[in-house]
Parts: structure tokens; sequence; C-alpha cells
């Protein structure tokens, strides 16, 4: 699954504390018995505005969450995966931030053992689907930065 968030409300100046990437799930099997771990990653769609059969391959390699595990995958409320720094650090504050969402093995080029007949998948409710309330969602805790200042004392004299 390929995700997109306009986060270009976030002040570029401001510093990201934590970030949540939320997922709906609406269908989970494992007729295959690989018990997969499923993980957030970067994504380089071709475009912001639509996502086509050929961005399959534009996720990254690099963990931005602590895995779920197949098991652990719920179907209903949301699964709530906490960026790490890598994570936090591709979310634009400029722009659209783009996340994927695969399986480990799908990342390590770990092939698994074929048996006909069989699946391994988990799939999450889209923004396109009506009902809103499950729709992805990007949480960033962020605030400006602190600056120190210098501060200068005057005494105004009057002069009579």
């Amino acid at each position: 699954g390929i995700f997109m968030f306009d986060t270009s409300t976030i002040d570029d100046a401001d510093s990201i504390s934590a970030a949540t990437l939320s997922l709906f799930g609406s269908l989970k099997d494992d007729t295959l018995g690989i018990t997969p771990t499923l993980n957030i990653y970067s994504s380089a769609p071709a475009s912001t505005a639509d996502v086509v059969a050929g961005d399959y391959d534009s996720l990254g390699t690099t963990a931005f969450a602590t895995g779920i595990t197949q098991a652990d995958y719920r179907i209903s409320p949301y699964n709530d995966l906490a960026l790490n720094a890598s994570g936090k650090a591709n979310i634009s504050k400029t722009g659209v931030s783009k996340f994927g969402f695969t399986s480990v093995s799908d990342r390590d080029n770990s092939a698994p053992t074929w048996v006909s007949g069989s699946n391994g998948e988990v799939t999450t409710i889209s923004a396109d689907t009506a009902d809103v309330t499950q729709d992805p969602k990007l949480l960033v805790n962020h605030s400006v930065p602190v600056v120190a200042s210098a501060q200068s004392n005057f005494l105004l004299l009057g002069v009579s």
C-alpha cells in the first residue's frame, strides 16, 4: 500500500518530536503459513495525485517503525505504527509525505515457499472509501523551536 499525506502546513522551522501512521485493517489471511511481519517504508510514486500499478516497486528498504506481525494486525480498530527517526525524517514540511506499507520479507527480498492455492495478505481501508472514519491518518507532533534571545535593560532618565 502507498499512502500520501499533505503535510505542507507544518512550518519548515518546526521540529517533529513524534509521529504515528494509523491504518484501519479490513482483511488478513495467511493460508500460506508464512506469518509475515509488516512495516512502513518510504515510497516514491510517479505522481502525488494518483497511485498506479507501476508504483508497486517504489518502496524503500529502510524500516520507518517497529514492524507489526500479521497475527497482531487488527481488522478493527486502527493499527498504530509509531515512526522512528527515519520515519519522522521522511515527513515533508513543504509538500506531500509518502509512505509505503508492505511485508518486511518483500523489502528484504526474501521469497516465501510457494504453495499452490495459498496466499498471505493484509488489506487496509484506503482514503478512497466513502466512510472517512476509517481513512489512513498521520498524526505529527511538532513544535516551534525555542530561540534564545538577548535581553537588554534600559533605564530612561528624564531631564528636568
